[in-house]
């Protein structure tokens, strides 16, 4: 487990990233995970950061993930922003923590281009 949020407040309910993260841990392709709440500008839901397995299919992995945020997490518990990636999250200033979300200008709400090398973000309903 990675968060140092215990519990967070989403939507007026408490959510625990810990136990979120636990749950997306147990799907296979995923080597490591990471979940946050979003900081003030970014939203007001969580953020995820998987570290997926060597040589796991990464468009694969996102549907994957995607379909089972939906069909099995309320909708406080689910992720609005998923990145997958091979490495830790950074900050920044590059110190492993909290990562930023960077956005790119695309009218899909749900295709965004890589802010770092080798990440690709998903923005989940």
């Amino acid at each position: 487990m990675h968060s140092s949020e215990s519990v967070v407040h989403i939507g007026g309910l408490q959510v625990y990233p810990d136990m979120v993260e636990e749950l997306l841990i147990q799907l296979g392709g995923v080597k490591s995970c990471w979940i946050k709440k979003m900081k003030p500008e970014e939203g007001n839901r969580l953020k995820c950061w998987i570290i997926s397995d060597l040589g796991t299919n990464e468009s694969a992995l996102r549907t994957r993930v995607a379909d089972w945020v939906q069909a099995n997490l309320p909708p406080e518990q689910r992720p609005d922003h998923i990145t997958i990636s091979f490495s830790e999250p950074v900050c920044g200033r590059g110190i492993p923590g909290n990562w930023d979300i960077t956005y790119q200008k695309d009218p899909s709400p749900h295709r965004f281009e890589p802010s770092l090398d080798q990440l690709r973000y998903t923005r989940l309903n």
